[in-house]
């Protein structure tokens, strides 16, 4: 991977990381209401935002964990196997942690279809 690359990726993972803490910052909240019916609907609003926060504390704390990796020099090496992850799939996924027959191997022990963990990760 070339510095040109790396400084995408990261230029990227911080976009998005800055995305991610201002809707948390944004997001939740309930306030007064005119009747049952409305605080209600509010409450059902609430539980969603609430999922979807988790979703992006979660996005926010694997990123986070990236930025960690590249600033180690441990980004774009595989978790399992200590292979580099090829260039194609960081620039696809660059939170990936794990080479593509990696990957693989893990949705296999799960007995999931192949994409499965990684759909389940994105969530």
């Amino acid at each position: 991977m070339t510095d040109r690359h790396h400084v995408e990726i990261r230029r990227r993972l911080e976009a998005e990381l800055t995305h991610l803490r201002r809707q948390l910052l944004v997001e939740g909240g309930v306030e007064a209401c005119a009747d049952e019916n409305e605080f209600a609907s509010r409450i059902s609003e609430l539980a969603l935002s609430m999922t979807l926060l988790d979703r992006a504390g979660r996005r926010i704390r694997e990123i986070e964990g990236v930025l960690r990796a590249m600033d180690a020099h441990d980004y774009g090496v595989c978790d399992a196997c200590g292979d580099d992850i090829p260039l194609p799939r960081l620039l696809a996924r660059p939170t990936t942690r794990l080479c593509v027959h990696c990957q693989a191997e893990l949705e296999a022990q799960a007995g999931r279809p192949a994409g499965a963990v990684e759909r389940i990760e994105a969530r």
